[in-house]
């Protein structure tokens, strides 16, 4: 069987233009989530027989093994694990080849062809195979596919017979076309999605396309195409078919479109303008509500085909959204609307599982993104499954619809290589036909970073001329200005309606919109790369995004962390990243940039963008409030608020303020203002001047007393054993330098901090001055003001603080400053208030351990144990963090399964701390700590007896 394929085809899996063999057109119908309580739709998910085989050349054997169907076999024990690289291939060699020594697995299931389906067609669906497949039914060869990401159909009519099937599918792990799917993520392999097999009449839908059409006026339109397939290959099919649509009330009917050929006469006329077997219908709307992220409406649309008699022979219902797209100038208007994108890039990703996730879990992340503050999603760099989309559409997501392409490790090699030309076209048409019907998708993009050429003007042009009803994005064809900083409008964007760079600084972009004549929006498709203590300098960019015309938001990358939950020999958990299964080459830790967890948990960076992007503003002026709708097409009606000052509810509100609109309320006293949805989540909220504690101001602890006349005291015991000491240091981010894999040691500023020896030398080695007044108070504390001068060569350093310990059951924590989450100098937006945790609870779980914890703004803090006793630190406005991992620890630790308690808790207070940044990919910090004098004060004072 699978000998005589390669006795026809040879090495067909490194043919790149073999892309398929009798697969089925992609369809609208195959990109749909399929019904398994429909009798016409049998489910092939579960147990399946399977076989690892280390080459497509190797002889099957006789024992088979289970394994799970949808699934990927790299994380189901079979011994071939998952590989993660960014940029290079995982394995050597020039494209189209690949390595002779190459995993495939042969999957094989028998099924019983369902009651009713003799007299109808068989049709195999299978939802993802990485890299391509081959298909066997009863013995016989059915077809090729390749595209791991999206669904290969093929017509199993001519191999099914009664009783018991067997079903074959061997998936081969490198391809030609893994070339072509160099994206940043990991490689698995398997049959990852949903299989399974639908049944249709021998005349059938084939293709049903939804185009709605929103005018100014709140009427529509809806434009329907429907393919008709003959199935049987009727020579002469009957007239009278056709196809009725139905929306609501409305509906409207059209013939099924046949070659005339009564006459000689006629066959020559109707051979230049027959559009093929299909209808168009057009049905007219008076008035629609829009679908939009904040009303995502939908109606319910059914198309039947009918027979000449009038029966119905088929039928499609898909759920439609009536919105406009349209590019216009320097605006993307949605709607009508210049909306702000605030959007984030999604894989799909489980920690266990790999690219399976199942309904509810990826039903649960679209929610995550929705409640996070996202209103739209980059499906990077390949088009997700399909409950995704239909989530989005449910729930209210914009969606920029990315083709499977990547060529990253021959970025301009492979787009002026004749043997992937196909592939680039192909790609991008499947992409579009197979997910046309869904309202949330208001654009298509061509790939990823897989260079530039032709093929990328020829798939543009082919996706404008067929639904002009989106707009076209390609980030390929910008790169090189956009890396050199020449905005000089010289177009060379054939490939692109969209301005969609990656990465650029706030103040490149600020140029672009300044000095520059834009024709066109600006999208960012990449900025504020979310790996590990991150995201820093993101209010920079939504600032310009607010303020200069043409710049419309953008993309953060990622969502989510693609880390695996992994234990170690002792079993202790920690995040897995590449190199965690002894996968080699590999790029380490860089494919962990999410805005939350592997696990979904939300990071601290999360609510940043949370608030940046929150629908309401308020302002406040002495005992008044203003308050903005910031949304683009619905009222704030929907949301309550509290007002209040200090811990008392002062007013209530609800407010029916159109999109844009302010208005003015009185609310003597107030500092702080919170809206919460129907759910009771807080969706925004802002705090006045009367809630803000001054930064960096002087401690306001009065100094009495001197080091002789105070009694001694627990605190003077403790600073005495362990006494607080000048730190430069921090554990680093992934941000000061990534310390593993290819980049490790690239990066700065942690090269040249380890070459000063800021990690190992203390501080005054290197030439810094510190002088230190302490002062015992009569309460037992001590305080203590520090002058510390920073040499000029020292031009860059972690930290400006002091750093000591406490015992370890001093493990609660409460505090008065910014939280409860943590905060950056340069990711600094979360509420004054009193909070409590425990120093547990401060460590983030970023998969490389790193600084973490710390609180800006902080009025003071406290350390108990069970009892109440312990220290409290006055600070007037410091930074401060608390561990109980010391940033040695930190530094040393690779996971954090390598991180063990010392008995301490570590404390740390900064009187500056460098910024977050997002260097590890796009700018660094504006938030520097350099040379020059720092003075600054705090005290200890005990607490319970």
């Amino acid at each position: 069987m699978i000998g005589d394929l390669l006795a026809v085809l040879g090495r067909w899996w490194e043919d790149p233009a073999l892309t398929g063999l009798h697969r089925l057109p992609a369809s609208t119908l195959a990109g749909q989530i399929p019904d398994f309580d429909d009798r016409y739709v049998h489910d092939l998910g579960g147990a399946w027989d399977f076989q690892l085989l280390d080459r497509p050349t190797a002889p099957l054997g006789d024992a088979w093994q289970p394994i799970r169907v949808p699934g990927c076999w790299t994380t189901q024990g079979f011994g071939d694990r998952p590989q993660y690289t960014n940029v290079v291939m995982p394995f050597a060699g020039d494209p189209p080849y690949v390595p002779d020594r190459n995993p495939t697995g042969v999957y094989r299931t028998t099924f019983r062809r369902p009651a009713g389906w003799a007299d109808r067609r068989t049709i195999l669906n299978v939802g993802s195979a990485e890299s391509c497949a081959a298909v066997w039914c009863n013995g016989t060869f059915a077809g090729i596919a390749s595209d791991s990401r999206l669904p290969s159909e093929f017509d199993l009519t001519a191999h099914v017979r009664a009783g018991a099937n067997e079903l074959v599918v061997m998936v081969v792990r490198w391809s030609a076309h893994t070339w072509m799917e160099d994206q940043d993520h990991w490689y698995h392999a398997g049959l990852e999605r949903r299989v399974y097999l639908r049944s249709v009449p021998p005349v059938s839908l084939a293709d049903v396309r939804l185009t709605p059409h929103l005018a100014g006026d709140g009427s529509a339109t809806l434009a329907v195409d429907a393919r008709v397939d003959w199935g049987a290959r009727l020579a002469d099919p009957p007239p009278g078919w056709s196809v009725r649509v139905r929306l609501g009330r409305r509906a409207a009917i059209a013939p099924v479109s046949l070659l005339d050929a009564t006459s000689h006469v006629a066959a020559h006329v109707d051979a230049y303008r027959h559009p093929g077997p299909r209808a168009a219908v057009t049905l007219a709307v008076p008035r629609v509500e829009a679908w939009s992220h904040e009303s995502p409406r939908r109606y319910r649309v059914t198309v039947e085909l009918r027979d000449p008699s009038g029966a119905v022979a088929h039928t499609y219902s898909a759920q439609v959204g009536f919105r406009s797209v349209e590019v216009r100038g320097a605006e993307l208007l949605l709607n009508g609307v210049p909306l702000l994108i605030a959007g984030v890039n999604r894989h799909d990703h489980h920690p266990t599982n790999g690219k399976t996730l199942t309904d509810d879990e990826l039903r649960a992340d679209v929610g995550n993104i929705k409640r996070c503050g996202f209103n739209a999603v980059r499906t990077s760099h390949y088009p997700p499954d399909p409950v995704v989309l239909d989530a989005c559409d449910e729930l209210g997501l914009w969606v920029l619809l990315e083709a499977n392409v990547e060529t990253h490790a021959r970025t301009r090699e492979l787009a002026h290589d004749p043997r992937f030309e196909h592939q680039y076209v192909e790609r991008v048409q499947r992409a579009v036909a197979t997910h046309w019907n869904h309202p949330s998708i208001v654009g298509w993009s061509l790939g990823n970073e897989a260079g530039y050429g032709a093929v990328h003007d020829a798939a543009a042009a082919w996706v404008r001329r067929t639904d002009p009803s989106r707009f076209v994005q390609y980030e390929g064809c910008l790169m090189d200005r956009w890396r050199d900083g020449a905005f000089v409008p010289e177009w060379a964007t054939a490939a692109t309606d969209i301005e969609c760079p990656m990465y650029p600084p706030v103040g490149n972009l600020i140029r672009w919109a300044t000095e520059t004549t834009p024709d066109r929006p600006l999208i960012l498709c990449e900025y504020s790369h979310a790996m590990g203590n991150s995201n820093g300098g993101l209010a920079d960019y939504w600032n310009a995004f607010e303020r200069y015309h043409g710049l419309q938001g953008g993309f953060v990358w990622d969502w989510k962390d693609q880390a695996f939950a992994l234990t170690d020999a002792d079993g202790r958990r920690f995040w897995g990243y590449g190199g965690s299964w002894g996968d080699d080459p590999h790029d380490s830790v860089f494919c962990d940039n999410g805005m939350v967890n592997a696990d979904g948990v939300p990071r601290p960076a999360v609510e940043e963008h949370r608030w940046l992007t929150r629908p309401v503003r308020t302002t406040f002026a002495g005992d008044a409030l203003t308050i903005t709708n910031r949304r683009a097409f619905t009222t704030i009606a929907d949301l309550r608020a509290e007002v209040s000052a200090g811990a008392k509810v002062v007013r209530r509100l609800r407010l029916d303020l159109a999109p844009g609109e302010s208005t003015r309320v009185d609310a003597p006293g107030a500092d702080t203002i919170r809206w919460t949805d129907k759910s009771g989540q807080i969706v925004a909220w802002d705090q006045g001047p009367r809630a803000v504690v001054v930064s960096l101001r002087r401690s306001s602890v009065r100094a009495t007393g001197s080091t002789t006349e105070a009694a001694r005291s627990p605190v003077v015991e403790l600073v005495e054993t362990t006494p607080p000491v000048l730190t430069l240091w921090r554990a680093p981010t992934d941000n000061d330098g990534i310390q593993a894999g290819p980049f490790a040691g690239m990066a700065r500023p942690l090269r040249w901090w380890r070459r000063w020896g800021l990690d190992t030398q203390p501080p005054e080695q290197l030439g810094v001055v510190h002088r230190r007044t302490a002062m015992r108070l009569p309460d037992g504390g001590v305080r203590y003001d520090e002058d510390v001068r920073i040499p000029p060569e020292l031009n860059d350093v972690p930290r400006v603080g002091v750093y000591f310990s406490v015992p370890a059951e001093y493990a609660n924590l409460r505090w008065r400053g910014r939280g409860p989450w943590e905060t950056m100098p340069d990711r600094r937006h979360a509420p004054i208030g009193t909070w409590s945790s425990t120093v547990a609870e401060q460590l983030v779980d970023y998969p490389w351990p790193q600084h973490h914890g710390s609180h800006i703004d902080t009025d003071w803090f406290e350390l108990t144990d069970a009892r109440g006793r312990g220290v409290r630190c006055q600070l007037g406005g410091l930074t401060f963090d608390v561990s109980a991992y010391s940033a040695e620890a930190l530094t040393a630790a690779r996971t954090l399964a390598e991180l063990r308690p010392d008995g301490r808790t570590h404390v740390h207070i900064d009187a500056a701390l460098r910024g977050a940044g997002t260097a590890a990919c796009g700018p660094d910090t504006d938030v520097i700590v350099g040379p020059g004098r720092y003075r600054f004060s705090w005290s200890i004072h005990p607490l319970g007896r």
